[in-house]
């Protein structure tokens, strides 16, 4: 079954070899980034986060980080 690109991973995909880091957090972590577009001028850009910690190393080194 083919899966169906979101926004930003159809934008992501573009240019595989320029957005290699994003492309690998969203295959790791999936529905957990959010990702808000940005628009600077004529450029479009995604910019990730996560509402809460993703890995067990942000956890035990940013507890207080949401």
């Amino acid at each position: 079954m083919k899966q169906t690109l979101t926004e930003p991973q159809s934008f992501l995909h573009r240019d595989e070899l320029r957005h290699v880091g994003p492309l690998k957090m969203l295959s790791l972590f999936g529905s957990r980034v959010l990702a808000k577009p940005l628009r600077v001028g004529d450029e479009l850009a995604y910019f990730p986060g996560s509402k809460r910690d993703v890995s067990q190393y942000d956890g035990a080194h940013y507890p207080m980080a949401e």
